[in-house]
């Protein structure tokens, strides 16, 4: 499938999208792409989209950008642009985002009890997976697994997602092993991307999902819907 993106449209990504949007063939130059570890700085992601949006704005043959990003524990708050228009998808993280109308059903419904996990998440992402290793080198295994146990409380399963791009055998493999090392339940599920679709395409099929900002407005957390 190729998605045709309009010459004045440029896309301001989490990384972790980047399979899906290959996948839509969208070229490269046609986005700038934003580390995964900025969500959990809500700071610096707000200073790196501002940058990023101040780029844009000086190349006037740009009249739209994309972000496509959750609000992000407050990530978005305040961004605006003074001549571009913003599309925002209306979601706090991006997991709504690659489940479609699966979030609609029983996957979001069990969502607290539920780590997800993608292709982007994992070949671009950090987790507690990469957190243990990380512990388990400075602080021994024993220490490593009781910090990512911590992180991970509440959580009965890991379900792998697939949303346009397609998951491979080092995806399936992480995401098993990370449930055995965790002792959680492990599926996959498979979506139709239909919202990533939408909102790259700038279609109005899912307006409740998504924000569009005239040049002067500002994103604020009132536009979200309660989490």
């Amino acid at each position: 499938m190729k998605l045709d993106i309009p010459c004045s449209t440029k896309i301001i990504a989490c990384m972790v999208f980047q399979p899906e949007i290959n996948a839509l063939g969208v070229d490269d130059d046609r986005v700038i792409y934003l580390e995964q570890s900025l969500h959990r700085y809500p700071d610096m992601l707000n200073q790196s989209v501002r940058k990023a949006l101040s780029g844009l704005e000086k190349n006037l043959s740009i009249d739209t950008a994309i972000l496509l990003f959750g609000y992000c524990g407050g990530g978005l708050s305040g961004i605006s642009s003074d001549r571009l228009k913003l599309i925002v998808p209306r979601v706090h993280d991006c997991i709504p985002l690659l489940l479609s109308g699966a979030c609609l059903e029983k996957d979001c419904r069990e969502g607290s009890h539920a780590f997800y996990l993608s292709p982007g998440w994992i070949d671009h992402g950090e987790s507690p997976y990469t957190e243990f290793f990380k512990s388990a080198a400075r602080y021994g295994r024993e220490d490593a697994l009781w910090i990512a146990g911590e992180m991970l409380k509440g959580y009965k399963e890991i379900i792998l997602v697939e949303a346009l791009a397609p998951v491979q055998s080092h995806h399936r493999s992480y995401a098993k092993d990370m449930a055995a090392l965790f002792h959680l339940g492990f599926r996959e599920i498979k979506t139709s991307g239909s919202w990533l679709t939408d909102i790259l395409s700038e279609k109005q099929a899912c307006p409740e999902y998504k924000w569009v900002l005239s040049p002067g407005e500002m994103v604020s957390k009132e536009i979200y819907p309660l989490p």
